[in-house]
């Protein structure tokens, strides 16, 4: 799974092929790892 921080303590990320693409706080599903992408 992929997610993309988009600020104020919220990222994006497709969750499965029924609900897509969503936002959501970071505190639904606290990250394990991160990596910088520039």
């Amino acid at each position: 799974h992929v997610a993309v921080y988009v600020g104020d303590g919220m990222f994006v990320g497709a969750q499965n092929p029924s609900t897509g693409v969503a936002e959501k706080p970071l505190s639904y599903d606290p990250p394990t790892g991160a990596v910088r992408v520039l």
